[in-house]
């Protein structure tokens, strides 16, 4: 979608060449963890063997068994499902970590009770070794391991904690530091942040868009006494962007250069998260039993979807009420 020739981004200014095109930030962040994770030995070593134990629990008959002990050592409770990884989405690996840490005592069981069960097959293994052992021509060495080490505090600190600190800061100065000056901008449009109206950071937000930094820098004198006013009249506060655009939209007039550089800023998405859910939902309705439907019908249940909160809240007898009385069709009369 960042292509320079044929990626949304590039088709996107073609029509609205003032468009800024950002990176998902979220994604970003994602990249930095899985990196960490990868380049640091402990913590790879730790995310393949919970991989491992999903994908050995996850098989037909293990999977029975591993559901059948939960429900016997914990009966009141709702049974666990180990999650499997994935590198796209660092929530998946928090989940298998949570998920791990609710059945370790059931992991423990079942592995022991899958060991006990199996000793028949390791007897057999034991048995062609020492026959083995009992040939005249046999000659085998048996490398014996002598590194019995348990990990301290200290050993803890300096082969994961250090590494994964500075693996990361390093990663998310390397994949964060392109921050477009015109993006920072938007910082001083955020009522929480310490550059809250500061004309010098918004100055190359404004230029980028054209606004008349003249009448801007006037009424960005002018609003903290607005805002002041506003807040002791209503007795609230003005916490986001959200709110602050909300309080100008009653004098845009005189503000107007504030107004539309707070319209633009709330518009550029720093993460893609929603279109990712918007996706995601469309699976879900265009299934291959609805793979005939019309691109109307499949808008309106997209939009169902996407919008659930607000379809959840819909009165259905209105809805079927006024349906009925578009239609004066007998056979579709619902009521």
């Amino acid at each position: 979608m960042s292509g320079t020739q044929n990626g949304v981004q590039a088709i996107f200014q073609k029509e609205v060449p003032k468009a800024l095109y950002t990176y998902c930030y979220n994604y970003r962040l994602n990249l930095v963890i899985v990196d960490v994770c990868k380049n640091v030995p402990e913590i790879e070593k730790f995310i393949s063997i919970l991989q491992q134990l999903y994908n050995f629990i996850s098989r037909s008959t293990v999977h029975m068994a591993f559901l059948s002990i939960q429900k016997e050592l914990f009966p009141k409770k709702n049974t666990v499902e180990l999650k499997k990884l994935c590198d796209t989405r660092w929530i998946c690996q928090i989940s298998a970590c949570i998920a791990v840490r609710e059945t370790f005592s059931v992991i423990l069981v079942l592995l022991n009770k899958i060991s006990i069960e199996s000793i028949k097959m390791r007897i057999n293994q034991i048995k062609i070794v020492s026959d083995y052992l009992q040939l005249p021509e046999s000659d085998l060495e048996l490398p014996i391991s002598e590194n019995r080490e348990i990990m301290s505090k200290n050993d803890v600190r300096t082969i994961i904690f250090f590494p994964v600190i500075d693996r990361m800061i390093n990663e998310l100065q390397r994949r964060f530091s392109d921050n477009n000056p015109i993006l920072s901008g938007i910082s001083s449009l955020n009522p929480q942040n310490k550059s809250f109206l500061d004309l010098q950071v918004s100055l190359p937000f404004a230029k980028h868009y054209e606004v008349d930094i003249e009448s801007l820098e006037s009424e960005l004198k002018l609003i903290p006494k607005l805002i002041d006013r506003h807040q002791k009249e209503k007795k609230t506060k003005t916490n986001t962007i959200l709110d602050f655009i909300q309080l100008l939209e009653n004098y845009k007039l005189a503000f107007f250069e504030l107004y539309l550089l707070f319209t633009i800023a709330i518009i550029i998405p720093p993460s893609s998260a929603g279109v990712e859910r918007t996706f995601s939902s469309l699976r879900q309705i265009k299934t291959f039993m609805r793979s005939k439907m019309i691109n109307t019908r499949l808008s309106d249940l997209a939009v169902l979807s996407i919008e659930k909160n607000i379809s959840k809240n819909l009165d259905l007898e209105f809805i079927v009420d006024k349906f009925s009385a578009a239609h004066h069709n007998r056979r579709i009369m619902l009521v």
